[in-house]
């Protein structure tokens, strides 16, 4: 299979064309699901970037191309006693390999920076700015200012908190071919994501407590600068990373592969 939807769909709606493709047999025992198991030409491989995304992307395609034939071909055996899906996992074995790597190591780097996070806002959460009155409440708690910096200190300190869980669960993942069809792809889309909300309420708490400290101070000519470095902190975090995110979230919810999956009933000949 080499992987080019218009072609296929052109084959596939010609009624005569599709009863024997569907049902073709070669000379291996290899029916065409075996056949969409097999590994294609790098070049089809390169359509999308990430090594998530073009595992997901050979998964797509084999459950379209599932879709279209009988639930018999799905466990067909060829002569070598495989199934399809015996044969995507066998040719994709490597794949498999490097993207559990990469997987792991984005993970690894994910936690590392949810655990920096999560001390930060934990530290924050007790030293509050502005010190504590003798009945130890907070001075500053009636400023609409304060009420800023505790709000993103919380989001930050439970998002990072919910990302470090995601995170962590990924590496209990079995890592089966079919793990990278939804199972995966859906924990890095929440986790970079609830990464993203804690690093944006972390450097907004940490804004807001330098407002409240200097303000005090008038020493207002601090807080322009503040203010620019955090939104390019921001800006630099959303652009290093949302190409990847909004990738991963228009191939799992959206419609990667455009194959016409009219679900195919058993021909008679």
């Amino acid at each position: 299979m080499y992987r080019h939807e218009h072609v296929f769909n052109f084959i596939i709606q010609q009624m005569g064309v599709r009863k024997k493709l569907l049902l073709k047999v070669d000379k291996g025992g290899n029916n065409i699901l075996h056949l969409v198991g097999r590994m294609p030409y790098q070049p089809q491989l390169e359509v999308v970037s990430g090594a998530v995304l073009q595992m997901q992307r050979e998964l797509q395609w084999y459950k379209d191309v599932e879709k279209l034939v009988s639930e018999q071909e799905t466990t067909t055996m060829n002569r070598g006693k495989q199934t399809p899906m015996m044969v995507f996992e066998e040719n994709h074995r490597r794949m498999i390999q490097s993207e559990e790597r990469w997987i792991v190591s984005l993970a690894s780097a994910c936690i590392v920076s949810t655990t920096i996070i999560g001390t930060i806002a934990f530290s924050l959460a007790i030293q509050v700015p502005g010190g504590n009155n003798g009945d130890g409440h907070t001075i500053l708690y009636e400023k609409i200012d304060f009420t800023i910096f505790a709000i993103s200190n919380a989001v930050a300190l439970y998002s990072a908190i919910s990302t470090f869980l995601i995170f962590l669960s990924i590496f209990t993942t079995r890592y089966a071919a079919i793990d990278f069809l939804y199972s995966l792809p859906n924990r890095l889309i929440i986790g970079l994501t609830s990464l993203f909300v804690s690093i944006t309420s972390t450097i907004i708490a940490f804004s807001s407590a330098l407002y409240l400290i200097f303000a005090q101070e008038s020493q207002s000519f601090i807080l322009p600068p503040v203010v620019i470095m955090s939104f390019g902190l921001v800006t630099l975090f959303a652009f290093l990373q949302f190409p990847l995110l909004l990738n991963m979230m228009k191939t799992t919810y959206g419609q990667s592969i455009d194959i016409t999956t009219h679900t195919v009933v058993n021909f008679k000949w």
